[in-house]
């Protein structure tokens, strides 16, 4: 079933791929380990159901012994503007670990810092993951970083300039 599933996602029909997946780790035949949620969950997300993805990346994230899981969760909920539930994924990225490029998960943890107003944690946010590019040589997610930092540190300014409560 994994390899039906594997064969219908590469010849791009992810929608069948995670309806038989589902059904099959619902009735037990496929193991819902970590892995084969993530299959899932990325199923679900290429068929662009993202309410159907979030729940089982949820569950795969939790299950997984690396954050991964837990930034991709991050990005979906970026993408959804559910800004509080991606801070907190990507703080559970950060935290379990073995991540490929942390800098990365800073950023978007900062991205929604700033959505959600946190001036000052976005910035600090920025800074980590400055430090993080620039000791692994990650040049474009620098860049990325020091734009918004300077950006947020320009919005701080300007509320506070305006009377605008600034956190």
């Amino acid at each position: 079933i994994m390899n039906v599933a594997g064969l219908l996602l590469q010849e791009e029909v992810p929608y069948y791929a995670a309806t038989i997946l589902e059904r099959e780790i619902e009735n037990g035949v496929v193991e819902a380990t970590a892995k084969n949620l993530q299959m899932l969950g990325q199923a679900w997300q290429l068929s662009q159901e993202v309410d159907r993805a979030i729940p089982v990346y949820q569950q795969a994230a939790a299950k997984s012994d690396e954050g991964e899981l837990y930034f991709r969760l991050a990005q979906l909920y970026l993408d959804k503007d559910q800004c509080e539930d991606s801070v907190e994924a990507a703080t559970n990225a950060l935290d379990k670990g073995g991540l490929k490029n942390e800098a990365q998960v800073l950023l978007v943890k900062g991205m929604c810092q700033f959505e959600l107003k946190e001036y000052t944690a976005a910035i600090e946010t920025f800074t980590q993951g400055q430090r993080i590019a620039r000791r692994e040589n990650f040049d474009t997610d620098l860049r990325a970083l020091n734009n918004w930092k300077r950006y947020v540190e320009n919005e701080r300014n300007r509320a506070r300039e305006l009377g605008i409560s600034a956190r």
